[in-house]
């Protein structure tokens, strides 16, 4: 019965009448509840308008941070969940879907693009690349916006290797095409670093560690694409130990150990001139009539004997410790070990020529290099005619300008300057003939090709003529035949290093080799 009935019923009754009182009563408190449920309802509806906002809010939130601001793109933090939802189906499904990751990083050319242009500038060719990205690999493809100048692209259209290495081709050709921008013509490399799954990848951690492996050595070879495979990660491992080898060999070193694994070799530099007829100590070269050992210097070069690999090379180790930073204290060992060793031979009164010291392109730009060879120097009171350093011509590419100002620098303290493997590299001569450079050294690879290759030939002509006109000294490296040095001298070279004289070799059988004055006898009964 509703109220409105219960209503009609307690009017009819007598106003005196118990009862109708009660049922009053009734009424009265079945419209207080029904006022009170319409205000809950009004209340629920409230709360799920602000729940329904709140979540909104959230989903909003979620989708900013799962996108870069700047191309509109998935983030890192979405890869990352969609890479853990896409691995985490059953390997039935993976193997019917197989895939790659492709991870891109823009070549330094885009950070140099970053400190030039304005920012807007900039965010634009980042919208760009991405556009073409997209373009390039269709709608069915994910691709992210990981970070600044890294992009990664999941397909999984269980392509063969070389569809995904052309869909790689395609994608560097498309982001090296020009930018252009209120009159500036922008160029932008990459490289791609790419990973198969599931065979390469059931974890994300794992395919996107394999995928950043790959790009890795991309960029370290000058490749544009560069697919993971195992035998890539065993290189790492190598590289990882022989930092931690490195390291503790330091520490060996540091603390003075018995059987210290770093060692200084040294291989002669032979300083040639004229000689009488049968002047003794002479050796008759065919076409260039006698000549003799005027005196002999060194280059000083470091060998590694690991306690368990036994001797690795300088070239395996030194691009290790030169990418780690580890080449610092590593150098500066060596000028230390080289200008005690200079001093000890010097008071033991053994005559020679310069002794140089090779600097690594990133100890060379080290703070701490000046203090380095001034102290070394003082310390053994050596000067310039007997200690001295050589720098690759590449190696003078990179940042001349801050390079000449540190060679004067150290000039200032007495040093002069060999520039080594000279013709191999990109040197420019408006920054050559303003550096304190006193010889330049004629790369073996040249010398060499010498009785093969005509180019050789010219190429060393116009080293010397160039050398003579500026006037700096010249050796020749890689010297290993007696036609070799005939050509050589021919053409006015005075200064040779290579197998044709002597090996790199130990500190005490250096010193026994410049104190023995028949080593012409020696090299005619060894190739004649």
């Amino acid at each position: 019965m509703g109220i409105r009935k219960l209503q009609v019923l307690a009017a009819k009754l007598p106003e005196d009448s118990p009862l109708r009182a009660e049922i009053f009563e009734i009424v009265t408190k079945l419209r207080n509840l029904r006022a009170e449920k319409v205000d809950l309802n009004q209340r629920n509806q409230d709360l799920l308008k602000l729940l329904q906002a709140e979540r909104k809010r959230r989903n909003d939130l979620n989708a900013k941070v799962q996108t870069n601001r700047i191309t509109g793109l998935p983030n890192h933090t979405r890869m990352i969940q969609d890479l853990g939802d896409l691995l985490s189906q059953d390997i039935e499904y993976l193997e019917e879907h197989r895939g790659a990751l492709f991870f891109i990083r823009l070549d330094k050319s885009f950070t140099a693009i970053q400190t030039t242009l304005k920012p807007q500038m900039t965010e634009w060719i980042l919208y760009q690349i991405a556009s073409r990205i997209g373009e390039t690999v269709g709608e069915d493809a994910k691709v992210y916006h990981s970070r600044e100048n890294e992009f990664m692209v999941i397909l999984n259209d269980n392509l063969h290797m070389k569809e995904y290495s052309k869909i790689g081709r395609k994608l560097r050709q498309e982001i090296r095409k020009p930018h252009i921008l209120t009159g500036h013509n922008i160029h932008i490399d990459c490289h791609i670093g790419i990973s198969l799954y599931p065979q390469f990848g059931r974890e994300k951690s794992y395919l996107l560690q394999n995928a950043d492996i790959a790009l890795q050595f991309a960029e370290e070879h000058g490749k544009e694409i560069i697919f993971y495979h195992p035998r890539l990660r065993d290189q790492v491992i190598e590289k990882m130990d022989l930092q931690n080898s490195i390291i503790k060999a330091l520490e060996q070193q540091a603390i003075q150990e018995i059987g210290k694994q770093f060692e200084i070799y040294y291989q002669p530099i032979i300083h040639m001139e004229e000689a009488g007829e049968d002047e003794p100590g002479s050796l008759f070269i065919k076409g260039q009539g006698r000549w003799k050992i005027a005196d002999i210097g060194a280059e000083a070069l470091i060998r590694w004997h690991h306690p368990e690999k036994g001797t690795i090379a300088p070239d395996r180790f030194i691009p290790i410790a030169e990418e780690t930073g580890l080449i610092i204290p590593i150098g500066n060992w060596i000028i230390y070990s080289v200008a005690e060793q200079i001093r000890e031979w010097l008071d033991r009164g053994l005559a020679m020529s310069a002794v140089s010291v090779n600097l690594s392109t990133r100890q060379f730009h080290s703070d701490t290099l000046t203090h380095t060879v001034r102290t070394a120097m003082k310390n053994n009171r050596l000067t310039s005619d007997i200690f001295r350093f050589e720098i690759t011509e590449s190696a003078l590419a990179q940042n001349p300008d801050q390079m000449i100002r540190t060679m004067w620098e150290l000039h200032d303290e007495g040093v002069y300057f060999y520039i080594d493997d000279f013709g191999t590299g990109y040197s420019s001569l408006s920054y050559v003939h303003q550096m304190p450079i006193k010889r330049i050294k004629i790369d073996k690879s040249f010398v060499l090709n010498l009785g093969s290759e005509k180019r050789e030939k010219v190429i060393i002509r116009t080293i010397i003529a160039m050398a003579r006109e500026l006037g700096f000294g010249l050796v020749a490296e890689g010297v290993e035949e007696m036609d070799h040095l005939a050509y050589l001298l021919g053409y006015g070279v005075r200064s040779f290093q290579g197998f044709f004289f002597a090996r790199p070799m130990k500190a005490e059988d250096f010193a026994e080799f410049i104190s023995d004055p028949a080593h012409f006898n020696k090299i005619e009964d060894l190739f004649n």
